[in-house]
């Protein structure tokens, strides 16, 4: 077996190991994973789970996830498994993920979407690595771009620009990162004395389409708009195709903020202004984490894996007021902010991992 093994090979003689390598290469030889495993207690595998519908990797959020973790995992002894679960099958509380799809450990996207509650996170049998979403009930670790700002930066810009007549097209009622998007955005506006109706805000799913379909209802229930934030860069272009479909230019009638900042942005007409999220550093350090935690042995692993990490996100201007293209400027955040389970975002707080 240390014949087989890349970090082992070093230790075999070099003439038994040039027998060995004959011996597999004349009989086709390839080695049994689950075999091996059976004298392993860990699989040196990390699983990384998405949503399964359809168009998904089209869409630049999963695929700059997939990169960052792949990125981080490429560096280490481990193994990356990418695990593409239904939505629309019955929850996956009571799953096995250690021996069912031989993973040590997994990060998920959109949680919510696979476990009825924190409760049940709990009971896996592996640590999770959680990207976005974050819930201070759940005992995992968070890995997330700091939302509340986020909607914060999209509401200063647009009332920098001379809007008071807003709206906001939010994503899906169980995201708490739409809700914390929504909360940023409106608690600007509150502070300067004005309130958002209910009417204008309308949920939009995340979804392109949906978007699309919702706009020109939007619009007529609110004709006196001059400013839009969307939840997502996706929903944004669904929302500014409908503009031109009934006759509107953005962002000459209306202005229109994404969030994500998909590559899709700089080269959408026109260009879009939207908040950028660092996914690729998000994933890699949800992933860099999990393999170190995985890594440190049972005996000194600690009894939960569990925190919150906070990365800045910045506000990306591509089109001036008027609509003229404008050279692409970034107004910062904050600096990267962690803390624990039991604390609020400060730039002093450690990252928990107990």
């Amino acid at each position: 077996s240390r014949a087989m093994n890349a970090e082992t090979e070093s230790k075999v003689a070099p003439e038994t190991l040039k027998h060995v390598k004959q011996i597999i290469e004349q009989f086709d030889y390839t080695p049994s994973l689950a075999a091996k495993h059976l004298t392993s207690t860990a699989y040196k595998t990390v699983g990384i789970i998405f949503p399964h519908h359809i168009g998904i990797f089209k869409q630049d959020y999963y695929s700059r996830v997939l990169s960052g973790a792949a990125d981080a995992v490429i560096e280490t002894d481990h193994q990356l498994k990418m695990m593409m679960l239904k939505c629309d099958k019955p929850r996956w509380d009571h799953y096995n993920f250690r021996s069912g799809d031989a993973v040590d450990g997994i990060i998920v996207t959109h949680w919510r979407s696979f476990f009825s509650s924190g409760e049940s996170m709990e009971k896996l049998n592996v640590p999770v690595a959680i990207i976005n979403d974050v819930d201070p009930d759940v005992t995992a670790l968070f890995v997330c771009g700091n939302h509340e700002q986020g909607g914060r930066l999209a509401a200063e810009h647009f009332f920098k620009k001379g809007h008071r007549r807003v709206g906001v097209i939010t994503g899906s009622p169980n995201s708490q990162d739409s809700r914390l998007r929504l909360k940023g955005f409106r608690q600007f506006f509150k502070e300067q004395k004005i309130e958002i109706p209910v009417k204008a805000v309308a949920c939009g799913h995340f979804q392109e389409e949906v978007a699309f379909q919702i706009a020109e209802d939007f619009i007529q229930k609110n004709p006196s708009l001059t400013a839009v934030f969307c939840c997502n860069d996706g929903m944004a272009f669904g929302f500014i195709r409908a503009m031109k479909k009934i006759g509107l230019n953005c962002p000459k009638d209306i202005s229109v903020i994404g969030y994500d900042d998909d590559k899709k942005a700089e080269n959408f007409v026109p260009p879009l202004t939207t908040v950028h999220v660092p996914l690729e550093d998000l994933a890699h350090e949800a992933a860099t984490r999990l393999v170190r935690h995985l890594k440190s042995g049972q005996e000194k692993r600690p009894r939960k894996f569990s925190g919150v990490i906070f990365k800045p996100v910045t506000l990306v201007e591509r089109v001036k007021a008027g609509g003229a293209p404008g050279t692409i400027q970034r107004e910062p955040c904050l600096r990267p902010i962690t803390c624990d389970r039991a604390t609020k975002p400060s730039s002093a707080a450690p990252v928990s991992t107990n």
